[in-house]
């Protein structure tokens, strides 16, 4: 199972995918934020860099200033949260 996460700043766009919840596939970091292209980039990137298509993902979160603007996401989480989620996850 593929998920997806997407981080959309005020001036960056970022996207990761996750093989079963534990293995990082594919990621992008595209400059350009919120009230741009840069989280469709960013999404469409990750996408290709992975070798998958938007079918293939199972459930998709957003986290940053542009969470809410994000027509594609199953969820939303707030920052503090994944910063604490991505600790634990690291250790």
């Amino acid at each position: 199972m593929y998920t997806l996460g997407i981080d959309i700043g005020s001036t960056t766009s970022k996207c990761v995918i996750l093989e079963d919840g534990k293995t990082v596939i594919a990621k992008s970091l595209i400059t350009a934020g919120t009230g741009t292209q840069g989280p469709q980039m960013a999404y469409d990137e990750v996408l290709k860099n992975a070798g998958l298509k938007e079918e293939d993902i199972a459930y998709t979160i957003a986290t940053g200033y542009g969470r809410n603007t994000y027509a594609k996401k199953d969820g939303e989480v707030s920052e503090l949260s994944c910063h604490a989620k991505g600790v634990f996850f690291s250790n």
